[in-house]
């Protein structure tokens, strides 16, 4: 961790300070949408908000100005695959230029709290999508991580409507969740206009899963034995040793499916992806390390170019909430281009929160989160970690501002 995370980790959970228009001057603008750049650009901010980018944008006598000149601007960042379970976590994934995250299982009334306190200015945090606690089939064995119990259709339905009474942005689902109860969630769902994300439960098919309108997968979970040529034959053995946590022998089934994938079954499944708008979190970070998939990991990661080309759009999730930018690099070497991983983290990121009309690009009439970058993060996505400073909703955090 270098020395601005440390002491900006510090100071992220007090009070922010109150500034007039912020102008960055003369810096070069990374555009996600077209993987470009724009050199000699200026970005007034006046309070929460982007009000004008460009070559010549006036400031304000009052206004504070910020040298830009050698850096570049990327829109603030967003980790799709956390769980959130400790205030220390907020400074920290700012410190990250993590602007926005998704939490797929956590405290649903304190993640709550913590958005409330963020939006009223009381705190400083990035914005926080939450569903509240997952729902599997059995309990959880990871210490703090709360799981919803459903077993039946009609447990999965009264779950929903638990969690949709108290304002979930979206259901989150485990790999363990019971075929009938996941189809009688997901169509609660459809109903009620609300989306389903995580694992695609192992005893339905991902094409199943994208036909139920799930919204992403989570871990490229059940993506190759989709894929498989013995997807069928392979698809009981592999449900019972998931329940069982037997990893070897889920290991051994997913590395055959791998061994017979289908580009046939691979083309259709991920063009009705694409079609359908359904999503992958990869979580690569999380899957290398994985005691069912880490010895499976260079051929699963080798699927994603093949989603990408077909239109399906990677979001980019640590899968731990600790290193995004690993998550980052690991989508490069796995064949994005550097331009690609960061609108996987930024603006398909922010259209899965059905937030890219406010956040996920630099553009007049946005939500402020910006990261300044000491270096051009689209000829190595690695200095996407060379951070001069990050702005969250107007509030700048430079390095020489924070308090040891």
């Amino acid at each position: 961790m270098n020395s601005f995370s440390k002491v900006l980790i510090s100071v992220c959970l007090c009070a922010p300070v109150a500034y007039s228009d912020l102008l960055i001057r003369d810096i070069t603008v990374v555009d996600v949408k077209t993987g470009s750049e724009v050199p000699h650009q200026s970005i007034l901010i006046r309070r929460d908000r982007i009000v004008a980018v460009g070559s010549h944008v006036a400031a304000s006598k009052d206004s504070r100005i910020v040298n830009g000149t050698g850096k570049y601007a990327i829109p603030g960042l967003w980790d799709m695959r956390v769980h959130l379970s400790s205030e220390k976590q907020l400074g920290h994934f700012l410190s990250q230029g993590i602007t926005g995250v998704r939490d797929m299982g956590g405290d649903l009334a304190l993640m709550k709290q913590w958005r409330e306190q963020i939006q009223a200015g009381t705190m400083l945090g990035p914005h926080i999508e939450t569903c509240g606690s997952p729902m599997d089939g059995f309990p959880s064995e990871e210490a703090g991580m709360p799981v919803t119990v459903v077993r039946s259709p009609s447990e999965a339905r009264a779950a929903f409507d638990r969690l949709d009474d108290q304002h979930a942005d979206f259901i989150g689902i485990l790999p363990r969740l019971p075929r009938d109860a996941y189809f009688a969630l997901a169509e609660r769902a459809r109903k009620w206009y609300s989306s389903v994300a995580g694992a695609v439960p192992e005893t339905v098919s991902a094409s199943e899963a994208v036909d139920a309108r799930q919204k992403s997968f989570d871990d490229l979970h059940g993506i190759a034995l989709a894929c498989s040529a013995e997807e069928k034959k392979l698809r009981e053995p592999s449900a019972l040793a998931l329940e069982r946590h037997d990893w070897a022998a889920f290991a051994t089934i997913e590395a055959r499916a791998l061994e017979t994938f289908s580009p046939d079954k691979a083309n259709t499944l991920f063009e009705r992806m694409a079609m359908f708008d359904t999503r992958v979190a990869p979580a690569l970070v999380n899957l290398r390390s994985s005691q069912c998939c880490g010895q499976n990991y260079a051929r699963l990661a080798n699927l994603i170019p093949g989603m990408k080309r077909s239109g399906v759009a990677i979001l980019a999730g640590s899968g731990n909430g600790a290193d995004l930018h690993r998550e980052l690099e690991l989508l490069v070497e796995a064949g994005l281009t550097p331009a690609a991983a960061l609108r996987s983290a930024t603006i398909d990121a922010a259209r899965l929160a059905d937030s890219d009309e406010s956040l996920g690009s630099i553009e007049d009439g946005r939500i402020a989160d910006l990261v300044l970058l000491n270096a051009n993060p689209l000829t190595d996505i690695g200095n996407a970690r060379k951070i001069a400073g990050v702005i969250v909703a107007g509030k700048y955090l430079p390095a020489v501002r924070v308090r040891k």
